[in-house]
This record gives structure tokens, sequence and C-alpha cells, in this order.
């Protein structure tokens, strides 16, 4: 609702353009990539994010290939923070497979489904009273158990 109101483009119109290209696509091969690229474009000048940069390669991938993709990562992977987005190393490992860079993308999934830096720490070092190992799986991933007594390490 806020999107439709005033007469200065904000990123919210942008961000509804993009949605409603998605919704408007029965199909994922139907989704008019083309639509979407000027609004990304655009929305990358207002919101220079790590976030729409992946989004935008994305669309840039579907337009023009994967090594244009990976070519439109690039300025995603200087930002600061990529080192804790897995979805810019899940992209890149599609592009990079897709280029016949087997072993890059393997290692940019490994690095997409690794657990966050903190709870791997605590993990290998049983801090925190938490043992290791799952003692079984919950709907949500490993459930893990409580040590007695506290401590940790």
């Amino acid at each position: 609702e806020r999107a439709g109101r005033g007469e200065r483009l904000t990123s919210l119109h942008l961000q509804a353009e993009i949605a409603s290209r998605h919704v408007m696509a029965s199909q994922f091969d139907q989704t008019d990539w083309e639509a979407m690229l000027g609004p990304y474009d655009l929305l990358l000048e207002l919101e220079p994010t790590l976030v729409v940069r992946v989004n935008r390669a994305v669309v840039v991938g579907q337009l023009r290939g994967a090594t244009a993709a990976l070519e439109a990562l690039e300025a995603a992977a200087r930002d600061p923070s990529v080192a804790s987005y897995r979805w810019f190393f899940a992209v890149r490992a599609h592009f990079r497979h897709l280029v016949g860079d087997s072993e890059g993308g393997r290692e940019d999934l490994r690095h997409a489904a690794a657990p966050p830096g903190l709870a791997l720490r605590l993990l290998r070092h049983g801090r925190h009273g938490l043992h290791p190992i799952p003692v079984r799986s919950g709907p949500y991933g490993p459930v893990w158990h409580r040590r007695q007594g506290g401590g940790g390490g």
C-alpha cells in the first residue's frame, strides 16, 4: 500500500515492480527478466546493498548468461558483509557450475551450507555446555544436549 503513495520513485516502488514480475509469471521460465533488470538497476542506485547486487546478478544471469552473472557478482564479493551472506555463495556456486568451474562451485556450496561462524566455533570447542554432536534431529535441524554442571571445553 505504501508503494502506491507519493510522487517520488522510492525503493518500495521498485521492489513492488520486481515482486509483481515474479507473481505474474505462472512458471519460472515465463519470468520477464528483461522487465526486471531496469528496476534492479534503479534500485541499485537507491540502495547499493549486497542483497540488491546479488539479486540483480541473478537477473543478469538469466538474461546474459553465467559469465555475465559472475561479473556482476564481482562487485558484491567486495562487500565486507559477504562472508556471512549465504545466498551470495549459493548464487555464485550455481553460476560457477554453469561455466564449468566445478571446484569453485563446490567450494561456494560448502560455504553456503556451513553453520554460521559463532555456532561452528561453539560446536568445535564444545563450549557453553553443548555436546559437539546432536542428540537427535528436530524439525528445524539438530537438537543439542546440554551438559550437566554448566562448564565447557
